[in-house]
């Protein structure tokens, strides 16, 4: 069943209060009853006191007298004589019959006289032979601890109600914003990974952090989820494409070797052409099957090199689009621990994005594309660095993502193969705009004679 976490407060406090304020109560009354019963015997011994020290006879009218001083009706019993102050004839031998005799002052059992109930005080004062009986009127005792029980009953009562207030706004305090946890989970769940509102400075402050950080971490999943998924449908398709790709491929490279057999053409346009076929053949074969193969072998490779060496392959393409392509690497190698597959790769999808975000129309003045080789402390940084317009904005926080791209014939896989293989160097990759370029910025950790070659 459900049990609400306010009545879970509410009720035990409440029920806590409530029996320690009726405990409470009972013990004052018990106290007030007996504080009030010994006030009364002390009234009543005084009052016989200064009745049986007097030296006047005890007639009716003066006892009318000290029933109107004190209150309580008084009785006078003497060997052959009975007064009494109570005013109405009473049958007084009835009513003596109802008392014991006692040889001091105590109360009696109550008896009922003229309507009333009296409680009865006894006093033999045998000085003057006679007995005195003072009748006390239980309404006033009764009275009397009405009026010392009432604050009580009603200070518990507002006690009782205040402590329940109480509860009720502290419960609040936590139900609501549990609540508006509830509300921000369900959103979550949903899919809206958006944060909540934080203004509490508590536990529960530090819950809404945690699912805040929580919501955070499953965007993120959600993302790389999303990416695995399209790479995963990437590489089903891909045996078939490398089947078609190798027979294109192969039937290219035979051409060009026959080509520059039989004719007399620009040799060196002729080897960067089939050089580029002998690593499009190779790269096919693991374009579409990243998702599947991450423990490709690694070796001490030389960066710098690698990216010169490649760069002039593409030296032909950047000239067709009016695009210079300047390549700058220290004079000393640049060791890391890598592929030199995934590192030509990388170098390719970087570079051809480049000179194609710089190049332009004939009337305009030729793009640049820089690419910086460095060495620093104990990474290696390679810079890309363009003269475009830059990322459109409706994709800049998509640009690693598979099938993201702006290009009418695009694919969208480029900086999402880059991305991957660079994380598969241990390194990372970040982009940025200033002063009107595009410049992508890598950087793999630096071999050193403690890497291991896998």
């Amino acid at each position: 069943m459900f049990w609400s976490v306010r009545n879970r407060i509410l009720v035990p406090i409440s029920t806590a209060v409530g029996m320690g304020i009726v405990l409470s109560t009972y013990f004052n009354i018990q106290g007030i009853v007996q504080n009030e019963n010994q006030r009364i015997q002390t009234q009543m011994d005084d009052l016989f006191t200064t009745l049986a020290g007097t030296s006047f006879p005890l007639q009716r009218s003066v006892l009318v007298q000290v029933e109107q001083i004190s209150g309580v009706h008084l009785m006078v019993l003497g060997e052959q004589t009975a007064e009494t102050s109570f005013r109405e004839d009473e049958a007084v031998q009835k009513l003596l019959e109802q008392i014991p005799l006692s040889p001091k002052s105590s109360p009696l059992p109550s008896v009922h006289v003229a309507g009333m109930d009296y409680t009865v005080f006894k006093k033999n004062i045998p000085a003057r032979q006679m007995t005195l009986l003072a009748f006390y009127p239980r309404q006033q005792l009764l009275d009397a601890i009405r009026r010392a029980i009432y604050p009580q009953i009603i200070s518990g009562a507002i006690t009782l109600l205040a402590v329940c207030g109480l509860v009720v706004c502290i419960s609040g305090n936590v139900t609501s914003p549990m609540q508006k946890l509830k509300e921000h989970l369900a959103r979550i769940a949903e899919g809206d990974f958006s944060e909540s509102v934080n203004d509490r400075q508590d536990e529960i402050g530090q819950l809404i952090c945690s699912i805040n950080e929580m919501a955070n971490r499953l965007r993120v999943y959600e993302q790389k989820i999303r990416s695995q998924e399209k790479l995963l449908t990437l590489d089903q398709m891909g045996g078939g494409i490398a089947h078609q790709m190798r027979n294109s491929i192969t039937g290219c490279r035979l051409a060009l070797d026959f080509h520059k057999q039989c004719c007399d053409a620009d040799r060196e346009s002729l080897e960067v052409a089939n050089r580029q076929l002998v690593f499009m053949e190779e790269f096919q074969k693991r374009f579409l099957s990243m998702a599947r193969d991450n423990n490709r072998q690694r070796s001490r490779i030389d960066l710098g090199r690698i990216v010169a060496e490649y760069a002039k392959l593409l030296l032909p393409f950047a000239r067709h689009v009016r695009v210079e392509l300047s390549v700058t690497v220290p004079d000393f190698p640049v060791w890391i621990l890598g592929n030199e597959s995934l590192i030509q790769q990388m170098t390719s999808n970087l570079v051809i994005n480049a000179i194609e975000a710089a190049g332009s129309d004939p009337d305009a003045p030729p793009g640049q594309v820089d690419i910086r080789i460095t060495s620093q402390s104990s990474r290696a940084e390679m810079q890309v660095i363009d003269s475009g317009t830059g990322i459109d904005a409706s994709v800049e926080s998509q640009i690693f993502d598979p099938l993201v791209t702006t290009k009418a014939d695009g694919v969208g896989l480029g900086l999402a193969i880059v991305k991957q293989s660079i994380e598969e160097h241990d390194g990372q990759i970040e982009w940025r705009r200033q002063d009107g370029r595009t410049s992508f910025v890598i950087q793999i950790p630096l071999f050193d004679d403690r890497s291991r070659e896998t």
